[in-house]
């Protein structure tokens, strides 16, 4: 073998190394370098990636309180309705029992606790089962 055989069986075998995996050792040193590259040039996409979730997090919480500071006003509102006497149609009632459903389900994902609500909707629900069985609602 002369020399210019043995370069390009070197030049063959240098080729070859950069772009053909290597079966035993799973070793691609092209895929090494674009990874490297892409990690590199997405660096600052990532971390602005980050900072939006981060943003959404706080945003989606922010709005949770909302919702919740929201059903518990109308729980609240519709259970001192009913303590003045005020009358109301089966819907309404329906429709509390469903918020309150929504309610303790937000409540009991984010972990926290509930007090004030319990009372009055135990109420709702005491003066909802009399109407039902005395067929008194507010036609609607």
């Amino acid at each position: 073998m002369n020399s210019t055989d043995i370069g390009t069986l070197t030049a063959l075998v240098a080729f070859l190394g950069i772009f053909v995996e290597i079966s035993p050792l799973k070793i691609n040193p092209l895929s090494a370098v674009i990874q490297w590259v892409g990690n590199a040039l997405n660096k600052d996409t990532r971390k602005q990636l980050a900072a939006i979730s981060l943003k959404l997090e706080e945003v989606s919480e922010r709005i949770d309180k909302i919702e919740l500071n929201d059903m518990r006003s109308a729980i609240l509102d519709f259970s001192n309705s009913c303590m003045n006497e005020r009358r109301h149609t089966k819907e309404e009632f329906e429709h509390v029992i469903d918020l309150h459903t929504q309610y303790e389900e937000i409540i009991s994902e984010k972990g926290l606790k509930n007090g004030r609500v319990d009372l009055a909707f135990r109420y709702i629900s005491e003066l909802y089962t009399k109407c039902l069985n005395e067929n008194s609602f507010l036609d609607s």
